[in-house]
């Protein structure tokens, strides 16, 4: 059985918590790479937006990695095995009727 892979719908509600946190990088954005397998396995988070600022980018990215694991994922590159981009699909704001 296939389940349905529900990392962009996570991550885009995770980029927005980022940029909450992170509000004077207004072009924050995130993306993961993914070691193909179970779905909650996270090979690595890249960042960008945050300039030539390699040090913030990896404040950001520490703070990405420590919120993911809390929230159940594995970070970690695993050796020999292939990976893949997971974009973040930016939540749907459903208009009042």
């Amino acid at each position: 059985m296939q389940t349905q892979d529900t990392r962009p719908d996570r991550f885009g509600r995770f980029q927005n918590a980022l940029r909450a946190t992170n509000c004077d990088l207004q072009h924050l954005r995130i993306y993961a790479q993914t070691n193909v397998g179970p779905l909650n396995r996270i090979a690595l988070v890249v960042v960008h937006g945050g300039g030539e600022d390699r040090d913030r980018r990896r404040r950001v990215r520490a703070e990405a990695n420590d919120l993911l694991q809390r929230l159940g994922y594995t970070v970690e590159l695993e050796p020999k095995r292939n990976v893949y981009d997971v974009a973040p699909r930016r939540p749907v704001i459903e208009a009042y009727g």
